[in-house]
């Protein structure tokens, strides 16, 4: 079992070079000079505290029921929350950022699971490469439920 987790590891790296090699020789090198040096800055913002609970139990009593409106009327997030969801309707709308710039922040950080980080002007010239609408005409995302949580 050691030797068959040994070669899937040592295989599984081998590939994940392979894969950044390609998308680096493809669409180019990312431009930050150490992308995984930001992968450690902590969140901007969060709860303040632990999120409050109803008095219901779940799960045979094991877990609480989270009360979403006191726990967000914790939060020290300085966006309100219908803001908040009207923002993420408007990047949405302009193609995740494609169609107006300025919906990303200027310190954006993308992180895919198996190539390097991309910062902003990275993400725009390959996620703008994939002509999604071109290849999909018709294509129609029914997006709904937004909420924040």
């Amino acid at each position: 079992v050691d030797l068959v987790s040994a070669l899937i590891y040592v295989t599984s790296g081998g590939i994940i070079k392979v894969l950044t090699t390609i998308v680096n020789t493809v669409f180019g090198k990312p431009s930050i000079d150490d992308p995984w040096s930001k992968l450690g800055r902590p969140a901007r913002y969060g709860l303040s505290g632990q999120p409050v609970y109803t008095d219901a139990k779940l799960f045979d009593g094991r877990q609480g029921e989270i009360d979403v409106q006191a726990t967000l009327a914790k939060s020290n997030f300085p966006v309100p929350p219908e803001e908040l969801v009207q923002l993420a309707k408007d990047f949405l709308s302009c193609g995740f950022g494609m169609n107006d710039k300025s919906k990303i922040a200027e310190d954006f950080l993308f992180c895919p699971p198996v190539v390097m980080p991309l910062n902003r002007d990275d993400f725009m010239r390959i996620f703008g490469s994939f002509k999604i609408t071109e290849a999909l005409p018709d294509l129609c995302e029914n997006n709904w439920n937004f909420h924040v949580d």
